[in-house]
């Protein structure tokens, strides 16, 4: 399930970016931050959204769109360009941290062996993973993960 974790959450990230922050005109009422990240580990596995607003009833609303697009995930299938554009977007990250400088594909390396793949197996089977990730794929890891309860935290300016 990690590679299929890993594009839905970018397809959540690449549609609230477009609600939240592209559709909304109203600079006092959007955000300049969207970020949908995956962390998991031998211990826990964790969806995270976060976004940066200037407004208070902002906040409140984009939560309820957040919900609502997680909602959209777990009912339909995502279309074919979200898929093909967030499958081929983490492809060339993959393959970006063998050429781009060392420190990226370190922490790749040191992440996959502290969490069981010390011989480095799953790491070398992204790509073929990632190719085998199909929209029903999507839809059932979208049902199996996303439930009733999550979590909230606010936090502001003092």
């Amino acid at each position: 399930d990690s590679v299929a974790l890993d594009v839905l959450s970018q397809i959540l990230e690449f549609r609230l970016h477009e609600r939240l922050r592209n559709t909304n005109k109203n600079f006092e009422e959007g955000v300049y931050r969207v970020y949908v990240n995956t962390e998991q580990s031998f211990v826990h596995g964790l969806i995270g959204v976060t976004f940066a607003t200037r407004s208070k009833s902002f906040r409140d609303r984009a939560e309820a769109i957040i919900l609502k697009e997680i909602e959209s995930l777990k009912r339909h299938l995502v279309t074919n360009e979200e898929i093909s554009m967030i499958k081929e977007r983490l492809d060339t990250e993959y393959l970006s941290a063998f050429y781009q400088g060392t420190l990226g594909l370190c922490e790749m390396i040191i992440d996959s062996a502290v969490n069981g793949d010390e011989d480095l197996v799953i790491f070398h089977s992204f790509r073929k993973n990632l190719k085998k990730v199909t929209r029903k794929k999507i839809l059932a890891i979208a049902n199996k993960y996303f439930t009733e309860y999550y979590a909230r935290a606010v936090v502001k300016p003092r």
